[in-house]
């Protein structure tokens, strides 16, 4: 196990995601937390008016004194991630932590020692550096990501190799839980690695909606066709 998940800074963060001492579940608000983050750092990439209306939409039930803890929250995750030495999937496990897994989806999220073995043997069986060298970078898919646990194990074994995972990985991953492609968005955002994440069926050839995380892939690798679909608050 990570030593990042015992630290005070992971404690202070879940203790403080009761913002409200019991009002709302730790669930909800972190669900309403990741919803807002992912969708104010694709705006501040992609600008949509609609992922503006609806975080509003979100925050309207919180009092004033909570949606500052929400900026609370928000600077006790960054401290998290600013304690880690690798590329490691802490949503994922904050998600498991505080039992958001939706056994009727059939969430099981994947271990991350598990995770980390098969991106191990993925990265030792594969010929990432002779791709790279003969295309300029290398891409990985998952389309059904979860938190980007597999992705980001084999990002983190990747940079372990010597590959840039800033310049020379390009992720595609895509969930049918808006929550799950949310998390995996941010954390690709957070390490900065080029990623395109999408919400939808990849069975049913589906696509609701997609983010970027850089400006550059917005414009470059538009696959997104349409509009974004309105969104529907979960109370």
């Amino acid at each position: 196990m990570k030593k990042i998940f015992a630290s005070k800074e992971y404690k202070d963060f879940i203790e403080l995601l009761d913002i409200s001492r019991g009002r709302y579940k730790k669930e909800d608000v972190f669900k309403d937390l990741i919803t807002t983050m992912a969708l104010k750092i694709s705006n501040s990439i992609k600008y949509d008016e609609k992922n503006e209306e609806y975080c509003s939409k979100i925050m309207e039930k919180y009092s004033e004194g909570e949606e500052i803890q929400f900026v609370i929250l928000s600077y006790r995750l960054s401290k998290i991630y600013n304690k880690c030495t690798e590329i490691i999937d802490v949503l994922g496990h904050i998600y498991t932590d505080i039992s958001l897994n939706k056994k009727g989806l059939k969430q099981d999220f994947t271990p991350q020692n598990l995770a980390n073995l098969m991106a191990e043997i993925q990265v030792k069986l594969g010929n990432d550096k002779k791709t790279i060298k003969e295309k300029g970078f290398v891409t990985i898919e998952d389309s059904c990501c979860g938190s980007g646990v597999l992705l980001l194990e084999r990002a983190n074994t990747m940079k372990k190799e010597g590959i840039d995972t800033t310049s020379e990985l390009l992720v595609i991953a895509n969930d049918i839980d808006p929550i799950c492609a949310y998390m995996t968005y941010i954390q690709l955002y957070i390490y900065s690695i080029p990623g395109v994440v999408t919400i939808g069926n990849p069975l049913q050839l589906e696509t609701k909606e997609t983010f970027y995380t850089h400006k550059l892939l917005a414009i470059d690798l538009n696959f997104e066709q349409g509009y974004t679909e309105e969104k529907e608050i979960e109370e």
